[in-house]
């Protein structure tokens, strides 16, 4: 083994505070900035990774973000298609519901007249006969014998 050589330091105080004198040997100082410039070194290695690190976690955190906001982009989108297709049959059925309604109330109407005119009908040939037997049973003999002359003339008239 060789030997290593021996280096002392000497630190001679001086009184009435004055200036002390250190004397270092080259190697000492060597070894300082190898330290400093390795310390240097690892910590540039380790900010590069670092930085490296929280881009790769940058870029995988948005790739899930817009992954994330594509997913809810979609529920939206299904969601608004879900409601339209809702509507559109709520309002089909509105619609058919409406149809209907108003056909029943068309066919209460048609059977309110068709009743209106059955019973005008009814009634008017109802005072037709109530007048037609007054003026039979107060006719005389002559009279009537005019009245049926008068009878088959209007018959033969309508029959032509």
């Amino acid at each position: 083994m060789a030997q290593q050589e021996n280096n002392q330091a000497m630190i001679l105080q001086q009184p009435n505070k004055q200036k002390v004198y250190l004397d270092l040997n080259h190697s000492t100082d060597t070894t300082a900035i190898w330290s400093f410039i390795i310390a240097m070194i690892v910590a540039l290695i380790l900010g590069i990774s670092a930085t490296i690190i929280a881009i790769w976690y940058g870029r995988k955190s948005f790739k899930l973000t817009e992954m994330s906001f594509k997913v809810v982009s979609e529920d939206i989108k299904q969601a608004a298609e879900t409601n339209r297709q809702t509507t559109k049959t709520l309002i089909e059925s509105q619609e058919n519901l409406k149809d209907k309604e108003l056909k029943v109330l068309r066919k209460q109407n048609i059977e309110d007249k068709f009743s209106d005119v059955i019973s005008k009908y009814l009634s008017s040939a109802n005072l037709f006969t109530h007048t037609l037997s007054n003026i039979i049973f107060n006719l005389k003999e002559e009279e009537w014998e005019n009245f049926n002359q008068k009878k088959v003339f209007t018959l033969r008239l309508i029959n032509w």
